[in-house]
């Protein structure tokens, strides 16, 4: 699978640290400003390439000061309480000059770690990454790390969303079922043990089963079976098929403890369709699925 190359320009670059006391600018505007930073960059990497840039979200970030710039905060937060109770303290002031120039010249700066989740689109695919961003004082990206990307058909971009952030997916609107929180801890607990092609194929199958319990307003294991069953039998012409099926068979396999573990299912399945010599004729197939209801095996018995 040939994925996106993607080039990291480090801004090594650093002006002055800018501790003036300046409380105009509250904490989310400030968020936001090193939020704008990370998504112009990124718009800039990739504005002269087939590639398009697509910012997703954010989590929560992490600051990382030195203890000198930590005695300033305390000390700008306690003139900041000051003035809002109309009280002026000329010592604070002069304290706060004093660490303020200790903080200048300390050779350790603030360093601001934001994570985002942004897509890279090209042509009918994308792929999503996961990175954390560091940012100088002065808002300039120093460095990039990538924690982990899927790619994936571009038609399934909203859903994977609904998946990244575990959103309901049958009770669209409200919060998530029970069932469907334990359906995403039992699928991204598997994901997160496998990598590369394996890691995408597999995200892919989850997203395909969130879309056939969308359809079917549930995650019955027999009833994502035959859809399941009917959609690799018929494309999209499912709907057109009145198939027959056998009771589903629990596959078990004996562990040392002489415990039964559940290794999958099998499902017979017969239908009637017009041969080439325009004569009815009755298929019947065997098809059988992993325990993460993954088709491994799909026999015509005649």
């Amino acid at each position: 699978m040939v994925r996106f190359i993607f080039f990291i320009f480090i801004f090594v670059s650093i002006g002055s640290c800018g501790l003036t006391y300046t409380p105009i600018e509250s904490p989310a505007a400030f968020e936001q400003r090193r939020h704008d930073s990370i998504e112009a960059y990124l718009t800039r990497t990739f504005s002269k390439s087939d590639i398009r840039y697509k910012s997703i979200a954010f989590a929560t970030p992490q600051t990382i000061k030195p203890l000198s710039y930590q005695k300033l905060d305390s000390l700008f937060a306690q003139k900041y309480s000051n003035e809002k109770k109309g009280i002026s303290d000329k010592r604070l002031d002069n304290l706060i000059e004093n660490q303020r120039m200790i903080s200048l010249n300390d050779t350790n700066k603030v360093i601001y770690i934001e994570n985002h989740i942004f897509a890279l689109v090209k042509g009918d695919t994308f792929e999503i990454y996961d990175g954390n961003f560091r940012l100088s004082n002065d808002l300039k990206i120093d460095d990039v790390h990538l924690n982990e990307s899927v790619y994936l058909p571009k038609k399934y971009e909203e859903m994977y969303k609904v998946y990244l952030f575990e959103e309901a997916f049958i009770t669209v609107g409200y919060p998530p079922t029970e069932g469907e929180k334990e359906f995403y801890a039992y699928y991204k607990s598997v994901s997160r043990n496998l990598t590369g092609s394996k890691r995408d194929a597999f995200i892919l199958h989850t997203l395909n089963l969130m879309d056939y319990a969308t359809k079917n307003r549930t995650l019955d294991i027999e009833t994502l079976l035959r859809y399941s069953a009917l959609k690799n039998l018929h494309g999209n012409s499912y709907v057109n098929h009145l198939d027959k099926f056998s009771a589903i068979e629990q596959l078990v396999q004996i562990n040392d403890k002489k415990e039964e573990i559940l290794i999958g299912y099998k499902l017979n399945c017969s239908y009637v369709e017009m041969n080439e010599n325009n004569v009815q004729v009755t298929r019947n197939y065997s098809l059988i699925f992993d325990e993460f209801l993954q088709l491994t095996e799909k026999k015509l018995l005649n």
